[in-house]
């Protein structure tokens, strides 16, 4: 059963329990998000994620529109990375942005994560259903 934990301007974090799936879902008003913006969404998926501590992380990025500088890229897997090692998580996918430089940007920052030892696992997809089976898991993900 889908819960949403937060619904902001720019976000909404869904929780699916019973499966430890994670979603986060980008507005198309990312747009004129600020960088200032961009951080604290980072703090709050990062304040979620520990909280919930899922198996299995949707970055559902198709409506993201926000463009995350180099800079920006290596401080979002600064503070991410270490944290959901910390807990477990053993998989993450993005589901592609419809925007070209959106969806670079958002490959990006997941291949500077790369670089971290123990790094869970990471996969792009074009679609939902994809990405759940790859998680190997059933869920009716509705956004």
């Amino acid at each position: 059963m889908k819960n949403v934990l937060k619904d902001t301007q720019f976000n909404t974090y869904y929780f699916y329990e019973e499966a430890g799936l994670f979603l986060f879902d980008y507005k198309p008003s990312t747009e004129t998000m600020s960088q200032a913006e961009y951080q604290t969404f980072i703090e709050e998926l990062k304040d979620l994620t520990l909280e919930k501590k899922p198996r299995f992380i949707v970055d559902y990025s198709v409506h993201r529109m926000y463009i995350v500088d180099p800079e920006m890229q290596e401080w979002t897997v600064q503070q991410l990375a270490p944290a959901w090692i910390g807990f477990g998580l053993q998989k993450y996918c993005q589901i592609l942005a419809k925007d070209l430089v959106s969806n670079l940007s958002g490959q990006q920052t997941v291949q500077e994560a790369h670089k971290i030892p123990n790094m869970f696992e990471t996969k792009f997809f074009e679609s939902m259903d994809h990405a759940l089976g790859w998680f190997g898991i059933s869920v009716d993900v509705d956004i």
